[in-house]
């Protein structure tokens, strides 16, 4: 409503009531109190949001809340005549907060039918035609004079007439007319008037709600026998899948048995060319392992013969790098050649070893070709006994390439080895004078830290300043939230308490005023772009353990979705559910399992 200049007298407004309303309907009009009137609103603006009138009429909704907000605010004003308002604001409020409410139970019916009927065809059912709409929530335009507003309501009253609103409620239609009546008499040219501005309004909001009833009244003899149909097609569609699933099973089964016998009678053959594929499999077993350790006894000796070549080569670099004793590095160096020598012996030797091994292998492939010939070996042990002499074949030349890669790397080795000793005596020599280098620049860098120490201090003050600031803006996000929901603190941070009633029993879809109050929160949340918020969600024991687990994770993902969808980053939010593991209160009582019915924010930085 308009800001009210010269508003008259309430008494006024309730003598002009009085004369538009039946005699005893005007004695509890007089009679009620200002708190009475403020109680009155506030429950039916409380009855509006639990129906939904947020999402369905929310200018209707906005503005009973204005109305509410005002009322509030004007109770306890020292002037007689501001106070006065504070009546016809409750009023206003509690006429749009029942509109509001009528139009949101249209708007849940509608969507009802509307989810039935997608439901019925995806289930493969038929559904006659059906167009089902709300009237669209938009700015509602009353014009700027007392006139215009009654005109306005004049409008709604008739189309609420036309629409057959006297058929659901005639009383509320002709208490508009009255209230109408009245407000034409108060107003006699374009002037303001505050009583006639307040009477037009309550006409209208009795008119909307007739006719959101009588729109209610139109649309809710679809929904007894959508909801007959959809649970017989619910029905229908599950025995179908029941149905199709058994004959896969039993498909399944007849292919299972199949390939059973499939396989017992391949277990039958191999069984019987199992013992001469076991001795085929002994006797080339012994070759390998014969010739395996062979390789492996030369190939040991070759990396002990290099792991010796290493450690005399680093005790020869470090005598030279130190240069103190002349004797011992010349024997040092004798020792490096003689190893040399017998680390090119070793590898000789391991040459020779893999060369005997690759001319028995060739011998044992050009016997099996023989067998194949002479066809006295049936085709599976053939078969066997060549996978296993290439087997044999691949793994011997894996270990040829090792070992010449080895051998590149330890050519590689002796390389840098050399260039490092030639190094070592300029090393030696150069080393003196870093050292003196080394404590020019220890001089300099001691001058440099303690420059450095000072701007540390002043960077430390900074950094002090700017968590102040930070808190602070912390406390006030905090502080907001605690002012629509339960708050507390632990040492998990900062927890917001969102109870139970905000889903239905065993739902995991918010409620409308549920996103009311989580708006306001994700609203502060948004301010502080260091905010973490782990959702957490808890039953209580009524239940099995596993369907508990899953309720409290899907509510917990609801208000995250939600949250989301208001604006807050996906990257910030973490779901968990509790199921019944973590209860605040004793599951004996109802009072107690409604306290553990909870989702709980933890907001941490």
């Amino acid at each position: 409503m308009n800001t009210r200049k010269g508003i008259g007298s309430y008494l006024l407004t309730v003598l002009v009531v009085a004369l538009a309303i039946p005699a005893a309907a005007a004695t509890k009009v007089v009679a009620m109190t200002a708190e009475a009137q403020l109680e009155r609103a506030a429950l039916a603006v409380a009855s509006a949001e639990s129906a939904g009138a947020a999402t369905w009429a929310r200018e209707l909704y906005d503005e009973a809340q204005a109305h509410l907000v005002s009322a509030r605010g004007l109770m306890n004003d020292k002037k007689s005549s501001r106070r006065e308002d504070s009546r016809v604001a409750a009023d206003d409020a509690y006429y749009a907060a029942r509109a509001a409410e009528a139009k949101a139970r249209w708007g849940a019916d509608v969507s009802e039918i509307n989810a039935l009927r997608t439901d019925i065809v995806r289930f493969g059912g038929r559904v006659d035609p059906l167009t089902l709409e709300v009237e669209p929530s938009g700015l509602i335009d009353r014009g700027k004079t007392s006139k215009d507003k009654i005109a306005f309501a004049q409008a709604i009253v008739d189309r609420a007439k036309a629409m057959g609103a006297q058929t659901v409620d005639p009383s509320e239609i002709l208490q508009a007319e009255q209230y109408l009546a009245s407000a034409k008499k108060i107003v006699t040219s374009d002037r303001y008037s505050s009583n006639a501005d307040h009477l037009s309004y309550v006409a209208e909001m009795l008119a909307r709600r007739a006719m959101y009833a009588s729109s209610r009244g139109e649309v809710t003899r679809y929904l007894s026998p959508l909801r007959l149909e959809r649970t017989r097609q619910a029905q229908q569609a599950t025995e179908a899948r029941l149905v199709q699933e058994r004959q896969q099973r039993e498909a399944a089964e007849r292919q299972r048995a199949e390939l059973q016998a499939q396989l017992d009678a391949q277990a039958a053959n191999r069984k019987a060319q199992q013992a001469e594929i076991a001795s085929l499999r002994a006797q080339v077993a012994a070759n390998q392992q014969q010739m395996q350790s062979r390789l492996e006894e030369d190939r040991a000796a070759r990396v002990e013969a290099e792991r010796r070549l290493d450690t005399l080569m680093s005790q020869y670099e470090t005598s030279v790098s130190n240069a103190r004793d002349a004797a011992q590095t010349e024997a040092l160096r004798r020792q490096v050649e003689d190893q040399r020598l017998a680390l090119q012996s070793m590898q000789e030797h391991e040459r020779l070893s893999e060369q005997s091994s690759m001319t028995e292998i060739d011998r044992l492939k050009t016997e099996l070709e023989k067998e194949r010939t002479s066809g006295k070996t049936n085709a599976q042990t053939l078969s066997t006994r060549e996978d296993e002499l290439t087997r044999r074949q691949n793994e011997l030349a894996a270990m040829r390439r090792a070992r010449e890669e080895d051998e590149r790397a330890r050519t590689e080795m002796q390389r840098k080895h050399e260039a490092a000793l030639r190094e070592a005596q300029e090393k030696a020599e150069a080393a003196q004078q870093r050292a003196a280098a080394a404590e020019a620049e220890s001089a300099r860098l001691r001058q440099q830290v303690a420059g450095t120490q000072a701007e540390l201090t002043q960077a430390k003050q900074q950094i002090a300043q700017r968590d102040a600031t930070e808190q602070e803006r912390v406390d006030r996000m905090q502080k907001a939230i605690a002012a629509v929901a339960q708050t507390r603190s632990d040492n998990r941070g900062f927890i917001v308490t969102l109870p139970g009633v905000f889903f239905d029993t065993g739902k995991t879809s918010l409620k409308p005023g549920a996103r009311n109050v989580l708006s306001r929160i994700v609203t502060q949340l948004r301010t502080n772009d260091k905010v973490r918020v782990t959702i957490e969600g808890h039953t209580d024991s009524v239940g099995s353990e596993e369907t508990n687990q899953q309720l409290s994770e899907k509510r917990a993902q609801a208000v995250r979705d939600y949250l989301v969808s208001r604006g807050l980053s996906a990257g910030v939010i973490t779901t968990v559910g509790r199921g019944e593991s973590q209860p605040i209160a004793t599951n004996d009582t109802p009072a107690g399992r409604q306290q553990n019915r909870r989702v709980e924010m933890i907001i941490t930085q």
